[in-house]
């Protein structure tokens, strides 16, 4: 019985340590995440490099309080992820340093700003 006791005690110490971090990023950024829901509404000022932008300028928000390099690398893995291709690939690595910097030294909190400094387009989406 005292056996099963102590068997359970560890076993609570066990499970309430704190558990290592796999983040990886020394604890900066995405503690929020902004949620949102887009629908391109057929605008013709919607397209990839838009799309791309607005994208890629919501990842860095929210890892806005880590460093520029932290945050370009974090781009820089959802350039790989999801963009196969040599053109948006190359599209999207083209963007990544800029808009880093942007967020980092930037405070507007419009992606649509952003992105208008970046590829000096108005982009645009509507939220519902």
């Amino acid at each position: 019985m005292k056996l099963a006791i102590l068997f359970a005690v560890l076993c609570g110490l066990v499970l309430s340590m704190p558990k290592a971090s796999k983040r990886g990023i020394d604890e900066c950024g995405a503690k929020d995440i902004k949620r949102y829901i887009f629908l391109a509404t057929g605008n013709d000022k919607m397209d990839i490099v838009c799309e791309m932008c607005l994208d890629l300028v919501l990842i860095a928000e929210t890892y806005a309080e880590c460093e520029e390099e932290q945050v370009a690398e974090i781009l820089e893995k959802k350039c790989d992820k999801d963009f196969s291709s040599a053109a948006t690939d190359k599209l999207c690595r083209s963007m990544v340093k800029q808009i880093a910097h942007e967020v980092i030294t930037d405070t507007e909190q419009d992606p649509t700003k952003t992105c208008y400094k970046v590829i000096h387009k108005q982009c645009t989406y509507s939220a519902i």
